[in-house]
């Protein structure tokens, strides 16, 4: 745990009178060998998409995962653990009650309590709602999408930046989807909940950066999952059509996305925070093909 000192603070209205100013070790030479998390726990929000996934490999590379995860995505999720072979046995799990859609402090104190700490939390933000019209989507729809991907990134960022701040620090990371940056269209809610998050990061790392916690966002793109092959590209044509828009030409792997999170999960990314760490093949890049 770094030193802290603490500076008398004058000004801004509302700012602390003192601000905690950590001492810390540099960025790390890092050997991304199996177990260089060791001693480190994760707590991944939303398994879906992917996040399954994720959270083998991390624990794979010695961390100790811990999930929380919805009510109604709970057996889907455990089933894709199980298939990628992780069992229950391996991880915390904790699933919120149906009336605690965004009220997760008892989860998270409860993950705490089993783990004796939190020192990386993973928001998982990749699944997107069913596509619908804007002119269509009515307001407790929007409110809906809203509340998911953006009002309850914050509270869990909240709760676990008290105490990260009370152990000397710790890592946020959001994982969003990069393709909602050029429009995204029938997923109006959708694209503004992941700008907004994108800009969250971004104001959470500038607020809390004294306090030794880091925040990013890791954006993908287009991920060869068992979910996105069902309902994106469920044809060889769509998939086709999907890669000609990759100036790599392919598809990312779930193996393809692995190594930029696992290099946010460790010290080697120690001076990097409010940054969007982007795994997309370059699909941003394009624009127009004049060829």
């Amino acid at each position: 745990m770094p030193l802290i000192a603490f500076r008398k603070e004058g000004g801004a209205e509302g700012r602390s009178a003192f601000l905690p100013e950590f001492r810390q070790e540099r960025g790390a030479e890092v050997d991304f060998a199996s177990g260089f998390l060791r001693g480190k726990t994760v707590l991944l929000i939303n398994g879906g998409w992917g996040g399954a996934f994720l959270l083998s490999t991390l624990n794979r590379y010695g961390a100790r995962v811990s999930m929380i995860e919805r009510p109604e995505k709970i057996s889907g999720t455990l089933l894709e653990l199980e298939r990628i072979g992780l069992s229950q046995d391996d991880f915390v799990l904790e699933i919120p009650g149906t009336g605690e859609r965004f009220q997760l402090a008892e989860e998270i104190e409860a993950v705490i309590e089993a783990c004796g700490t939190i020192d990386i939390l993973i928001q998982n933000l990749l699944p997107f709602p069913p596509s619908r019209p804007a002119e269509r989507l009515d307001r407790l729809e929007w409110e809906g999408v809203i509340s998911e991907k953006l009002h309850q990134t914050f509270q869990v960022d909240l709760l676990l930046a008290r105490h990260f701040m009370a152990h000397g620090g710790g890592r946020i990371i959001h994982v969003v989807s990069s393709i909602p940056r050029a429009g995204l269209p029938f997923q109006a809610a959708a694209a503004a909940a992941t700008a907004a998050v994108e800009n969250l990061t971004r104001s959470l790392a500038y607020e809390w950066g004294r306090t030794g916690l880091r925040v990013n966002t890791l954006a993908y793109g287009h991920i060869d999952t068992p979910q996105a092959r069902e309902h994106f590209w469920a044809t060889p044509q769509q998939r086709e059509r999907i890669e000609e828009t990759i100036p790599l030409g392919h598809l990312a792997s779930q193996d393809d996305v692995i190594g930029p999170l696992l290099f946010l999960c460790s010290d080697a990314s120690a001076y990097l925070t409010g940054t969007t760490v982007t795994v997309d093949g370059g699909v941003g890049l394009k624009q127009i093909d004049l060829g």
